[in-house]
């Protein structure tokens, strides 16, 4: 397979630049792949469980244990209201003491069981400190200042769980459940999320998907988690529950671990040795490809494990389709793109975050649709929030503030993507 270059011959057993590796093989069982590409390092994770909560009180040496017993090798272990006196004072921005070599347990914190939880559950990882308030169960009423304390942690990131639960078809004049990510759009067009978590794989509720889409279709760029939310959503783990495969450079540490999901070199999957990876003209799962003008582009896709069906996503609709057997494989295909757009894989075990590609310069504007219903979503839950449905008390005017940035660059966003009249 020839490179882009004419001085690299990819299986000439000479790595050339701009040639990764090249080992005279065909083989993507070794540590070169037929591309001549290294094969990336993958860490299995959960972004969120729980020691204390649900149908589970258990201790930590019990959850690492679970955690060891389902391969996960990172484990976001999340204090929250429930049982917030048993596992707060197993926070201490540190690795958990149980945590060896290729195993890290960490606490940090999901807001849920707080007042703060109203605008829905924030899973915040790499915190200094959890005490986002001198009363976190009292105060704020709303996750917006929530969220501006933690980015001024250095390591924080910050993340929406429960993105199943969004109502894909419309948000109702009297919400109900426990856990809607109402303000997952406004943290998303703020720029203070980095990522969305589900519950659930996309198959089974298509509402995270719809979602992320529109999320990524207006230009904002949050990388696609899985977590258990175990023993919640989750009381017992199984070949369906999601994690979160993450591309990690250099010694795995909790930090390195942050720093992929960070760069959106993340992929929500299920069944254990079972990954998807996706590579477009070389270029890594959260990476940017420029392109001059409108052309063709080679994706790259790479599984192991079961056999796949996997499809091509282009602004989220599939526009190739793969089988590929199990074991170690690798699949390629040429695609036009004709202007920016962001292109993931999907299989029924795994949804990749994506790759970039910038036609000219130019920034992914892909559906004046898809920005609308954020808009209008937006604008929604600020009326909600007016009426007091949904009431946030003090933190009302810093929200409404919020909401009003949000819609106010959606509407812009509108307009770059080509639309009209927002309905």
């Amino acid at each position: 397979m020839a490179s882009a270059t004419a001085a690299a011959i990819c299986g000439n057993g000479i790595a050339e630049a701009p040639e990764e590796c090249d080992d005279g093989n065909a083989s993507n069982a070794d540590a070169c792949l037929a591309t001549c590409q290294r094969p990336v390092t993958w860490v299995t994770s959960d972004v969120h469980v729980h020691t204390t909560g649900c149908s589970q009180d258990v201790s930590p040496a019990r959850l690492a244990e679970e955690l060891r017993r389902q391969q996960i090798q990172v484990g976001a272990a999340l204090v929250w209201g429930e049982g917030y006196a048993t596992d707060a004072p197993f926070f201490t921005g540190r690795d958990h003491s149980l945590s060896t070599p290729g195993f890290i347990l960490h606490y940090d914190l999901e807001v849920s069981h707080f007042e703060a939880a109203r605008g829905g559950h924030l899973l915040l990882l790499g915190l200094d400190s959890i005490a986002f308030s001198s009363d976190v169960f009292h105060t704020p009423n709303s996750g917006i200042p929530v969220v501006e304390w933690a980015r001024r942690q250095p390591r924080a990131v910050v993340g929406m769980a429960h993105a199943q639960f969004w109502p894909a078809e419309g948000i109702q004049d009297r919400p109900g459940g426990c856990c809607t990510p109402w303000d997952t759009i406004v943290h998303a067009v703020r720029g203070r999320l980095d990522f969305l978590s589900m519950e659930r794989m996309p198959e089974e509720d298509p509402a995270s998907f719809r979602l992320w889409k529109a999320i990524e279709n207006a230009g904002f760029r949050v990388a696609i988690t899985g977590g258990s939310d175990w023993s919640c959503i989750a009381d017992r783990f199984h070949e369906r529950t999601p994690r979160t495969d993450v591309i990690v450079e250099g010694p795995l540490t909790y930090e390195s671990w942050l720093a992929g999901i960070k760069a959106g070199r993340t992929v929500a999957s299920a069944r254990v040795g079972t990954r998807l990876n996706l590579r477009v003209d070389g270029h890594r799962i959260g990476d940017e490809v420029p392109l001059a003008g409108p052309q063709d582009v080679t994706v790259t896709l790479e599984t192991t494990g079961v056999a796949a069906d996997v499809e091509v996503l282009v602004n989220g609709e599939p526009r190739a389709r793969v089988s590929l057997p199990e074991g170690p494989q690798l699949a390629q295909v040429r695609l036009p793109v004709a202007r920016s757009s962001w292109i993931a894989a999907r299989s029924h075990n795994a949804l990749t975050s994506p790759v970039y590609v910038l036609v000219g310069g130019a920034p992914v504007r892909a559906s004046a649709d898809d920005t609308c219903y954020l808009w209008r979503s937006v604008e929604k839950v600020a009326d909600l929030v007016r009426i007091r449905i949904l009431n946030l008390y003090e933190s009302e005017p810093a929200a409404l503030a919020a909401y009003r940035e949000a819609a106010s660059e959606l509407q812009r966003r509108f307009v770059e993507s080509g639309g009209g009249v927002c309905r």
